[in-house]
């Protein structure tokens, strides 16, 4: 045990080395560009929570309490480990590779859980350390604590995830039993994901219609006085009130409360180390081999074996690999997902608000034709640039990649298929969008559904784009899903490169306006480029990308 949990530790120390992820035949001055840009990128975000949390601190402080930023900082620590460690969880327990290699070694299944569970719950500890230490440093600092305040501090971050992710680690187990009935068991992953991500625009939504004082006066009654969210919690939760009253005092009795929050967070995640882990090899096996036994058994139809194309056979790998693995469908169908769920929610507001929806049908009275068709048009080409799926096809191959050179396919067929494969889930996003048009401004659904067929031309641009530049510059040598979609430059290159395209057709529309020409012709311009651009990446992918695609 002690031997693999050493080796997982420098596996993750490894993580955080400059280089580690520069891949083969990376030119050097491109990683360390990339290392600059996550490195301003991670800045960013922890300047934007420093701001918040400090802006916080400033209201409790206004009024005399706060020391209630402790319980906030608390709560804050614990929410985020049951939201994201419990992905993080699931994946590293049943979702990784390693897991039949680790059944054949000599470790106990507890052994193999207690290393797995240590190494989610250090990274969780350091995100609870990132969320809560500015709270603590400010409180620290406005009432003048000594050492043995952060000490404790620091001793409390570490050990709030451990009962979060025992709750965590159990939901996990029985989700997995319950998903055994189903022949796609990553899809609880998923959904559960979604759920999450849709719950939480919900409420960002309801946020935005609060004024500044209705957001404050209702933060402050969620985390301050009797009845509020942070005293039910305290008081149901015994865990952080030790934890509370260990940092909140400053005699030897807070350090008693420190122990003994220690001891029974440690207590509890061993116990559900020891009850679960006596089954866990076994159960994480099943999970593993549930996708290919299910594609091991022979599909027929009234009698008769189904047979694909070689074109769509590919399509439906592409398909199926997205809708299955759980990273790539949580990072590859989020505008497919929540960018309808956006629109769907945006709609039930403006119909509780029948004076918006009546605006609106004013408005579209107003609107010349013209004029909608070219929002419309330019409405379909942004929506149609926002998936990652195509943009990082190649790179999901990694491995097999050497595999998938060996089968009697041409390289156009395989590329062909990564193409509409892009196409069709940017497809489901555009349809989505165009319903939400037809419902609001019924009288252009003529121009709706001309923006959404001519949409089609800039999605495969688009798509033949996105995919040319994964086919020039792969990842094909990750060890995780996450590193080969959501680490993966080539998403964000091609993200960037659909607004580039979208600028450049609004720019010709432009241009055609300022030479005299009218906003019709305008668009035709832009729909010819579009038809000329697409003509060019297609003959592009058939010949030369289809070579590059086979000599990686």
């Amino acid at each position: 045990m002690l031997a693999y949990l050493r080796l997982q530790l420098l596996n993750k120390l490894r993580g955080y080395v400059p280089g580690t992820y520069r891949r083969e035949n990376q030119k050097k001055s491109r990683a360390v560009m990339s290392y600059i840009g996550f490195t301003i990128l991670a800045l960013y975000l922890c300047g934007m929570l420093v701001w918040l949390e400090m802006l916080m601190f400033d209201q409790f402080a206004a009024i005399g309490q706060e020391r209630a930023v402790l319980a906030v900082a608390l709560l804050a620590g614990t929410f985020v480990t049951l939201l994201y460690g419990f992905f993080g969880l699931i994946s590293q327990l049943f979702f990784g590779r390693d897991t039949s290699f680790l059944a054949a070694l000599p470790i106990s299944s507890r052994a193999v859980l207690a290393v797995k569970t240590a190494m989610v719950v250090l990274g969780e500890a350091g995100v609870t350390l990132v969320v809560s230490a500015p709270m603590f440093i400010r409180l620290g600092l406005y009432t003048a604590a000594g050492v043995d305040f952060y000490l404790k501090a620091f001793l409390t971050c570490l050990f709030v995830p451990l009962v979060p992710l025992s709750v965590a680690m159990a939901v996990g187990f029985l989700l997995i039993r319950l998903s055994g009935l189903w022949k796609r068991r990553e899809g609880v992953t998923t959904i559960v994901s979604f759920a999450f991500m849709i719950g939480i625009m919900m409420l960002s939504m309801y946020s935005q219609k609060l004024s500044g004082q209705q957001l404050q006066d209702l933060l402050m009654t969620l985390v301050l006085g009797k009845g509020s969210i942070t005293s039910v919690i305290l008081a149901h939760y015994p865990p952080l009130q030790w934890a509370n009253n260990a940092m909140s005092g400053q005699d030897l009795a807070s350090w008693g409360w420190l122990a003994l929050f220690m001891i029974v967070s440690l207590a509890v995640i061993g116990l559900f180390i020891w009850v679960l882990g006596k089954n866990y090899l076994g159960l994480a096996i099943r999970q593993n081999e549930s996708l290919r036994k299910v594609n091991e058994g022979h599909r027929k139809v009234k009698g008769i074996a189904r047979t694909h194309t070689p074109f769509a056979a590919l399509l439906r790998q592409e398909l199926r690999e997205v809708l299955t693995v759980p990273t790539y469908a949580t990072n590859c169908l989020t505008g497919v997902v929540m960018f309808p769920m956006m629109l769907i929610i945006m709609y039930v507001g403006m119909v509780n608000n029948g004076g918006i929806v009546n605006f609106a049908l004013e408005m579209g009275k107003l609107i010349p034709r013209d004029y909608f068709m070219a929002g419309a048009l330019g409405l379909m080409c942004v929506v149609n640039g926002m998936g990652m799926a195509v943009s990082t096809a190649v790179s999901r191959e990694g491995k097999r990649h050497e595999m998938r050179k060996t089968y009697p396919i041409s390289g156009a067929t395989h590329l062909l298929a990564k193409v509409v494969m892009g196409m069709i889930l940017n497809l489901i996003t555009a349809i989505t969008t165009s319903i939400v048009l037809w419902i609001l401004l019924p009288s252009f659904w003529l121009e709706t559904l001309a923006a959404l067929l001519l949409g089609q031309i800039f999605n495969f641009l688009w798509c033949s784009c996105a995919l040319m530049i994964d086919v020039r510059r792969p990842n094909l040598q990750w060890k995780t899903e996450m590193e080969a979609v959501k680490q993966n430059m080539n998403g964000f290159l091609s993200m960037l490169m659909s607004l580039g395209l979208a600028g450049l057709l609004g720019g010709v529309v432009y241009l055609a306006v300022t030479l005299g020409a009218s906003l019709l012709v305008g668009l035709g311009a832009s729909v010819a480029v579009m038809i000329v651009g697409a003509a060019v990446a297609y003959r592009l992918l058939v010949t030369k990308m289809a070579r590059v695609y086979y000599l990686q």
